[in-house]
């Protein structure tokens, strides 16, 4: 259906608008995306007032849109005013209220404050249980998100039968190169492998990565975020032959790609330096050992756990190679890191 059939401010077009909205969030089109979505809000305030469904199935299209560019107060502000429009029309419980709570969810996530997450996924998930039913592709992915938390704050235990349950209705009603698959797959890895089953978690991880590069390009930041933890998947397995060139890849590609000192390049310059040592590859470790402890204290400072890390690789380079001197000498520095550290919380408890 084109504009010119129907008139530009046809709710038909707000619909096709929002279509299109969809297939650019999907690609990571975001500014697009919210361009699109805009048009088809106006559209529809237009065609049907403040007070109509169409005006909340829009705002909650806008606020993800804003939530995934980073615009959170933006963000929060027309989700909220989705959520009471959506308990006003259609009452207390309905799907959209449900699908609302967990984007409200997520925003609260990615805004640290992971108490009201949890507590809008669970009224999300309680809600589409009861009216959609435990098979609901939507609730599959309200559980999904519930587990990722639970792995935020430490119990990872508790999210993996969510996983599981997710990634059975997810295979059996879309496609396996679709998004909510791919990122259910990589989320079970990843629990997996913080729960000490590596050898699982690989065979996640391999399927996660062969779909999303069915899809994406080798330099696609999905791509190289299931690399990277496949590599660190091999790492706690032993493999590290296997484990280095993934490393050596998804380094690259997040410093060609993100700020050089930035956390998304120090994470595998970190796990390639691990690598290294456990290779015996110890000139090409102790450059790169160097550097990532000199960026982790530029980013993180001194007493960080990161940084300690980055420290601990240091001295645990140089006593394999029974480099008395330099061992000692980035050992004392880790324990005067860990005392700093250990007064600095003693202080944040006061």
């Amino acid at each position: 259906m084109t504009r010119g059939a129907v008139g530009d401010g046809h709710p038909a077009v707000a619909t096709r608008l929002n279509s299109l909205g969809d297939l650019y969030y999907r690609k990571g089109m975001l500014v697009e995306a919210e361009s699109l979505y805009r048009e088809a809000l106006a559209i529809v305030r237009e065609s049907f007032g403040d007070e109509h469904p169409k005006v909340m199935v829009g705002m909650n299209n806008l606020a993800g849109v804003l939530r995934e560019r980073g615009e959170l107060e933006q963000a929060a502000a027309i989700y909220d005013q989705a959520l009471d429009l959506s308990r006003r029309l259609l009452g207390e419980e309905n799907v959209e209220t449900a699908t609302i709570l967990g984007n409200l969810g997520a925003l609260h996530k990615a805004n640290g404050r992971l108490g009201e997450a949890e507590a809008a996924y669970r009224e999300s998930l309680a809600m589409g249980r009861k009216l959609r039913g435990e098979d609901h592709p939507r609730v599959a992915v309200t559980k999904k998100d519930l587990a990722s938390l639970l792995r935020a704050t430490g119990r990872a235990a508790e999210g993996e039968p969510l996983l599981r349950e997710a990634l059975a209705v997810l295979k059996q009603r879309r496609a396996p190169t679709h998004v909510f698959v791919q990122m259910t797959l990589h989320e079970l890895g990843r629990t997996l492998l913080e729960l000490g089953q590596a050898e699982e978690a690989e065979g996640h991880f391999r399927e996660c990565l062969a779909s999303r590069r069915a899809v994406y390009p080798p330099d696609d930041s999905r791509v190289v975020s299931t690399e990277l933890a496949l590599a660190e998947c091999l790492v706690a397995l032993g493999r590290f032959a296997e484990a280095e060139p993934l490393f050596r890849t998804t380094y690259e590609h997040r410093t060609q790609t993100a700020d050089v000192s930035g956390d998304d390049a120090l994470r595998p310059l970190a796990g390639l330096v691990a690598t290294l040592i456990a290779l015996e590859e110890f000139d090409e470790a102790e450059l790169l050992a160097i550097q990532s402890y000199e960026r982790h204290e530029r980013v993180y400072g001194s007493v960080h756990v990161k940084t300690q890390r980055a420290i601990r690789s240091l001295v645990d380079l140089y006593e394999r190679q029974n480099m008395i001197g330099p061992a000692a000498d980035w050992r004392t520095k880790l324990d005067r890191a860990g005392e700093s550290d250990t007064r600095q919380r003693g202080r944040d408890e006061e």
